[in-house]
């Protein structure tokens, strides 16, 4: 069984996501998974041509290139994309390029396991180690600096997949959570920086060690970015042309930018409108932007220079909160003013 989820945008509620149906496929060839799709769409009256990109699972079955579900619908809907599980994509290399060390890893945390599962004591002691930052592994040091650079490389991975596997994460935001890691990753090789750990233990083994463990580590690095690559800049060119429109100040997104996208997407649209479109919503933005000043500056520009009314602006501050402050500014600010009228008359 697997659920046939939708993805859509609308004007009121942003981006929008449920479930069509769960349907029982128990075969799962890309014609049964093709047929069910159509029958779902159907049932909902959703036309098949307002598929923008299909997301599953990075199989054969999904996305091969003679034979797929993903063939087979691009063969009736051109402007067809792929929606490449990403998080899997950063998954996969991890466990992938293990082999590359010069130490067995699961062995050897196998071996830690089995060394503290053991012992009820050795468990208490390893917490209380942990708390204050004594702990060393039992182990050679070889395997303990591969621990400590998988702690430090991992954790960078980690990081963006769950950026990924967020509810509001969309290709908006691919090319920057994705571009982001690459980078770092590349920092680490080119400057050979595993971690403040990992450095001291290769600064106490043997030159012939050293120089062994860090060609592994940069074999590992290495064999990771190629992976991603190797998915990613199929996508790279869509994934940097949208990623502006994750921009939060919309008067810097440039029309030719926009026009990029169009001409990427194979969209039918309007130029001299889409043009007008985009400068009303800017000047749009840009009005109702002009209004979000906070209220402290509000009120300053309101008193003006007089250093009573804002000693007493403070005051007000000092004692009330955010509500009183609307309801009663208006009242003082009044009463200041009568008695000024009275002493001038």
């Amino acid at each position: 069984m697997f659920p046939l989820i939708i993805n859509h945008f609308t004007l009121q509620s942003g981006l929008v996501k449920y479930v069509l149906e769960v349907t029982n496929q128990p075969c799962e060839t890309a014609d049964d998974i093709v047929a069910s799709l159509r029958d779902v769409l159907e049932m909902n009256g959703i036309d098949i041509q307002y598929i923008t990109s299909i997301g599953a699972d990075n199989t054969n079955t999904n996305f091969g290139r003679n034979h797929s579900v993903f063939s087979l619908i691009k063969s009736e809907v051109s402007n067809l994309f792929k929606g490449n599980c990403y998080w899997l994509i950063l998954n996969n290399p991890v466990k992938n390029s293990y082999h590359l060390f010069l130490v067995d890893i699961e062995s050897s945390l196998s071996q830690l396991y089995c060394h503290f599962s053991s012992s009820s004591k050795r468990v208490a002691e390893l917490k209380a180690e942990l708390c204050t930052g004594r702990y060393v592994m039992p182990h050679s040091t070889g395997p303990k600096c591969t621990l400590h650079f998988l702690h430090q490389v991992l954790f960078d991975i980690q990081t963006k997949n769950l950026e990924l596997q967020q509810y509001d994460t969309s290709i908006v935001d691919l090319h920057r959570i994705i571009t982001s890691l690459l980078k770092k990753l590349n920092d680490r090789l080119e400057q050979k920086y595993f971690g403040q750990q990992t450095r001291i233990l290769l600064n106490a083994m043997p030159e012939d060690v050293r120089e062994k463990l860090i060609s592994s580590f940069v074999k590992y690095l290495g064999s990771i970015s190629q992976y991603i690559h190797k998915y990613y800049d199929e996508h790279s060119l869509l994934a940097e042309s949208v990623a502006i429109f994750g921009i939060t100040e919309i008067d810097q997104i440039k029309f030719d930018q926009i026009e990029k996208c169009v001409a990427i997407l194979n969209l039918e649209v309007d130029h001299d409108k889409l043009f007008e479109e985009i400068i009303s919503l800017q000047n749009t933005y840009k009005e109702v932007n002009s209004y979000r000043e906070s209220l402290f500056v509000q009120i300053e520009k309101y008193v003006g220079g007089h250093e009573i009314e804002k000693q007493m602006i403070n005051e007000v501050f000092e004692e009330l909160d955010d509500e009183e402050l609307v309801n009663r500014i208006p009242t003082q600010a009044r009463v200041h003013q009568d008695s000024c009228h009275k002493n001038s008359t």
